[in-house]
């Protein structure tokens, strides 16, 4: 009879509709959870986005990625984003612009987002070591995707801009 309630208990404990959902973090600790990394620049203010908005935002300016022997080609970007309402952390975006398609590039910008992708999970699931490991290695193996993470939506996608000469990653945290 206890090995029955034991094994009961466990597997309630263990199903993913009991898993701890991660509160969303106070707006302005959301803004600042890069600011330690040396390519993030301090972020703007969470404010409105417009005038008499709802919707609530800060970010930070692009950093340039810069790449010996770039020559004429625009370098590599990566900013940082937060939005959501006055009180409510709804959106947490990283996005890497690649504009230089040269491998050593393409190396060193991605370097630069799965690191920042690395600190946003970091900071937001301390308990799911192991699904952010998983994330992290989805991300150095080049997959995109979507992932559920403690009541949040995951997910990674590249973009190739309508021109064909470069593309945009980016790595969001939404509620799910």
């Amino acid at each position: 009879m206890i090995k029955k309630s034991i094994f009961l208990l466990l597997s309630v404990i263990a199903s993913s509709s009991f898993a701890a959902n991660t509160p969303a973090p106070v707006p302005s600790d959301a803004c600042h959870f890069l600011s330690k990394m040396p390519f993030i620049k301090t972020p703007s203010t969470y404010k409105p986005y417009s005038e008499g908005s709802e919707d609530y935002t800060c970010g930070t300016p692009y950093f340039e990625i810069e790449t010996p022997n770039s020559g004429d080609t625009l370098n590599n970007n990566i900013a940082y984003y937060v939005s959501g309402d006055e009180t409510k952390t709804k959106k947490l975006m990283l996005m890497l612009n690649m504009n230089n398609q040269d491998p050593d590039a393409v190396k060193i910008a991605r370097s630069y987002f799965i690191n920042g992708s690395f600190e946003i999970m970091k900071k937001m699931f301390p308990t799911s070591p192991g699904k952010v490991a998983r994330i992290v290695g989805s991300l150095t193996d080049g997959k995109y995707g979507e992932y559920a993470v403690d009541g949040w939506k995951v997910s990674s996608e590249k973009k190739v801009w309508p021109t064909g000469r470069g593309y945009e990653l980016r790595f969001t945290v939404t509620p799910d």
